[in-house]
């Protein structure tokens, strides 16, 4: 999905774990929320909201509660705090994904230590060498919520702060 923004900026929802967007739920909508979370773990989505910051201009897009694909700007007053960022700050966990693909070349993911680190590899041993350095670091700074590298389809390495 991608929101125009008032300031000419574009908010773009096109991945997981974004640091500009929210889900929002109703105080009144809090306990029906918590209660829908038993087992099987199936939550009730239709009590949840979307919410964006631009990166820009710290405008806040509220999803409406009767049209859901209509969003409602609020602008800050005075310099704007990223308010949709984790609570755990520069603490939060990250996934971190390794691709390889001989036909495509490979890429390495990793969204930790303040910033999304995305790159692209040519050689499989450099991907696999990049990947294991970083997990090992990643790891010691308790950094990662999970990991996976993948070469042709086949998982190599998979690892998972649950298990």
């Amino acid at each position: 999905m991608k929101l125009p923004c008032s300031c000419g900026s574009v908010i773009s929802d096109t991945t997981d774990f974004l640091p500009n967007k929210g889900h929002f739920i109703a105080d009144r909508d809090w306990e029906d929320f918590v209660t829908s979370i038993v087992p099987p773990y199936r939550i009730d989505i239709s009590l949840v909201r979307y919410c964006y910051q631009c990166k820009d201009c710290g405008n806040l897009y509220m999803q409406s509660p009767q049209q859901p694909g209509l969003f409602h700007a609020f602008t800050p007053v005075g310099k704007y705090p990223p308010v949709l960022q984790s609570s755990k700050g520069d603490a939060w966990r990250a996934p971190m994904i390794g691709y390889w693909d001989d036909r495509s070349k490979g890429s390495l993911w990793c969204d930790a230590e303040g910033g999304a680190d995305y790159r692209i590899y040519t050689d499989w041993d450099q991907l696999e060498n990049a990947y294991y350095s970083l997990f090992d670091k990643m790891r010691k700074l308790d950094r990662i919520r999970h990991s996976i590298l993948r070469k042709n389809g086949v998982d190599l390495h998979t690892w998972d702060l649950k298990a």
